[in-house]
């Protein structure tokens, strides 16, 4: 990993809101309004990341939360929504989603133009029973590092 990219997943406390979504029996993914605004805002990528599943990922149940509005950010970063991960979508899956999204998408880019990409994710680690946050902050090539060198034994522990 470089100084401009950061990687982590941490243990959280419970969340009701991802409490309800478990509880709710949704599948798939489903996109929300970021945790750090009070303002209930979806993230600037979140329509044009659920639309590109959704003709691309027909296999995968996309959603996205009633929200007031969305960030309309004016940087060339890529800003993807918070998301919460049902049972049936585990991180690899999710961030290969987002892996083969951000490729399409940069497609058309200068050679040197390179975004950087933030996404987080929740999910219920099943074997330890406990909520973890997945956050990715750096460039695109450092995300498909990552997808590419994710260590599913340890992710699994």
């Amino acid at each position: 990993m470089t100084k401009s990219e950061r990687m982590e997943i941490v243990d959280i406390e419970k969340d009701p809101d991802f409490q309800d979504f478990l509880n709710s029996n949704r599948k798939g993914i489903f996109c929300v309004p970021e945790s750090s605004t009070n303002d209930n805002l979806l993230m600037a990528d979140t329509f044009r990341f659920a639309k590109w599943v959704k003709q691309n990922e027909d296999k995968v149940e996309i959603n996205v939360c009633k929200g007031d509005g969305y960030n309309d950010l004016r940087s060339s970063d890529i800003w993807l929504p918070l998301v919460y991960l049902a049972s049936d979508i585990s991180l690899p899956i999710y961030l290969s989603i987002v892996a083969n999204y951000l490729y399409d998408y940069t497609r058309g880019a200068l050679r040197h133009d390179e975004a950087t990409v933030h996404l987080e994710a929740i999910y219920l680690d099943k074997k330890k029973n406990k909520l973890k946050k997945f956050t990715y902050s750096g460039p695109q090539k450092g995300l498909e590092k990552t997808v590419k060198k994710f260590d599913l034994n340890k992710f699994m522990q």
